[in-house]
Order: structure tokens, then C-alpha cells, then sequence
């Protein structure tokens, strides 16, 4: 059975593979909370204009950086089993002849 990409990886190059992935979540994570955070005291009523101003600012950033790396991580994977597709179609030819 052929190993993912990931195995191949010294432990040091393994750690970078994760280090994105863990930043991202998270900055997804203080997003969501800074977000909510900002509605809630929205709800009560302090300083409305500048909670939702900044509230929208929070988000203009964080969904580009989510979506671009959730578009790295889907272009990742699709050529990781790709590749993986290929290499057992190699074999099975080769189990043939």
C-alpha cells in the first residue's frame, strides 16, 4: 500500500506541513469569538457604530485568508490522491503484464 506524502517527511518538514494548518484554525477560531464578541455588545448597546464597523473589518480580513487557504489545502489533497491514483493504476498494469 502506497504511504501519503506526509510519511516521507522528516519530522522538522512535518511540523512546517501542520504549522499553517494550526495558525489558520486558530485565527478562525479569535475570529469567530471576536466576531460574536462584537455582537453581543452590539445587542447591549455600547458604541454600536464602531462595534459593527470593526466587526466588518474583522471580517473583510479573516475570509479571504480562510478561503485561501482552504483553497490551498483542496488543490493539496486533490494532487496528493491524484498522484495516488496514478501510482496504483501504475501497479495493477504492471500486476497485468
Amino acid at each position: 500500500m502506497r504511504n501519503k506524502i506526509k510519511d516521507f517527511l522528516s519530522p522538522a518538514d512535518r511540523k512546517l506541513w501542520t504549522f499553517t494548518k494550526r495558525w489558520v484554525n486558530t485565527f478562525f477560531i479569535f475570529t469567530i469569538i471576536w466576531i460574536t464578541w462584537s455582537f453581543v455588545l452590539a445587542t447591549i448597546g455600547r458604541n454600536v457604530e464602531y462595534i459593527v464597523e470593526l466587526s466588518k473589518t474583522v471580517a473583510e480580513i479573516a475570509i479571504p485568508v480562510i478561503v485561501g487557504y482552504l483553497g490551498k489545502s483542496f488543490f493539496e489533497t486533490f494532487c496528493e490522491k491524484n498522484i495516488e491514483y496514478k501510482y496504483k493504476k501504475l501497479e495493477k498494469e504492471k500486476e497485468v503484464d
